[in-house]
């Protein structure tokens, strides 16, 4: 216990999170599909882990935690805080305190972001399970070194990024085709997809095929069109709300508490009351 308080600056939460998630994650055996997305705690006080994110209506400023989320349960199997700019992660529930391997991984050469969702994943690795993610944390490095670790993955990409398909990126011929075109590459296990919409959507996946479709429906001046899209998409739209779904029932939920000055308490609250 000595170690963990002083190798996690939010120390004071850490000890019980990685007792309470521990006994959880011993308890409680997730579905196949796993959500990951950000967490915003609301906290007005001033620390150095507070961060402010306009896109969170509901808590422009505060904690931002990392968690994955059971999609069919809403039940979360593990969560990281975002320390600042410069720092790693720091995972509430460690995995090397519960059994689990503990091996020395080689981290440093990996993004922040695989490095993320690597921690939260540890526990789950060679269970078959699938990961969706948005543009955030999808690249062909996360999806790659989740793949040698017996998980698959899917969600939404940036095409910019290092890895991405070049020929996918938005040109010319992408931009001049008409709405619900889509284009693909692959390599290995690995699919990515350009599809036009109103903008183009590019997405990564090591699960779903290229192959298959579906209809998207959108509404246009005179009436509603049936535009065919990557089955891959609608997958991915349809399993990708754990998180989104965890926040909603939280907001139901009376968690924050204006009258306590401590920071971790606010943490502790907005985790594991609506649990």
């Amino acid at each position: 216990m000595r170690a963990v308080q002083a190798s996690i600056p939010c120390r004071k939460f850490a000890i019980l999170a990685t007792s309470l998630f521990g006994k959880f994650n011993t308890l409680h055996k997730p579905s196949q599909d796993v959500s990951v997305d950000d967490i915003m705690v609301k906290f007005t006080g001033r620390t150095q882990m507070s961060v402010s994110n306009s896109h969170k209506p509901s808590a422009r400023r505060g904690f931002r935690l990392i968690a994955a989320v059971d999609r069919n349960s809403r039940y979360i199997l593990s969560a990281i805080a975002y320390e600042g700019a410069g720092r790693n992660c720091s995972a509430f529930y460690r995995p090397e305190q519960h059994g689990a391997n503990a091996d020395a991984d080689d981290m440093d050469s990996i993004g922040l972001a695989t490095q993320s969702v690597h921690k939260l994943m540890k526990p789950y690795f060679h269970h078959g399970h699938i990961v969706y993610c948005d543009r955030f944390f999808t690249s062909v490095e996360l999806f790659e070194h989740l793949l040698c670790n017996g998980t698959f993955a899917c969600g939404t990409a940036m095409a910019r990024r290092r890895g991405f398909p070049r020929g996918l990126s938005p040109q010319d011929q992408i931009r001049a085709a008409p709405r619900g075109t889509s284009f693909h590459a692959i390599r290995g296990k690995m699919a990515a997809v350009a599809w036009k919409d109103r903008k183009i959507v590019h997405a990564l996946s090591t699960c779903c095929s290229t192959d298959e479709f579906d209809l998207a429906y959108r509404r246009v001046s005179g009436g509603v069109v049936a535009l065919r899209r990557p089955r891959l998409l609608s997958v991915y739209n349809d399993r990708m709300n754990g998180v989104d779904v965890f926040n909603q029932v939280r907001s139901y939920f009376a968690t924050e508490m204006s009258n306590v000055r401590k920071w971790w308490h606010h943490i502790f609250s907005g985790l594991l009351i609506p649990l």
